[in-house]
């Protein structure tokens, strides 16, 4: 199931999806929304398109991602508190990119 609307912004671990694949994405500096606007959305949509909607989990990192905030490269926020919930999830495969 694909929560990625605008395609800068997906919450799909957060809201409890559980797929075979799931990717958790931390976006580049200053990119807006929780995927970024350009590597993000595209991997998201490469992913669903060779695993079908079904096949894959998308979740977006909420963190601040200022240029300020790269001195503590994603210690705070980062894509850890998302890790339990992906884990949890009744699929042995995951996919993590950072």
């Amino acid at each position: 199931m694909l929560t990625i609307s605008t395609g800068q912004t997906a919450t799909d671990v957060d809201d409890g999806v559980c797929a075979p694949i799931t990717l958790i994405f931390a976006r580049g500096s200053t990119e807006p929304g929780t995927m970024g606007s350009s590597v993000g959305p595209a991997l998201a949509k490469a992913l669903i398109s060779s695993q079908g909607a079904s096949g894959v989990a998308i979740q977006g990192v909420s963190y601040t991602a200022t240029i300020e905030s790269n001195i503590d490269q994603g210690r705070t926020g980062g894509p850890g508190k998302y890790l339990d919930s992906a884990a949890s999830c009744r699929y042995p495969r995951r996919l993590l990119t950072i």
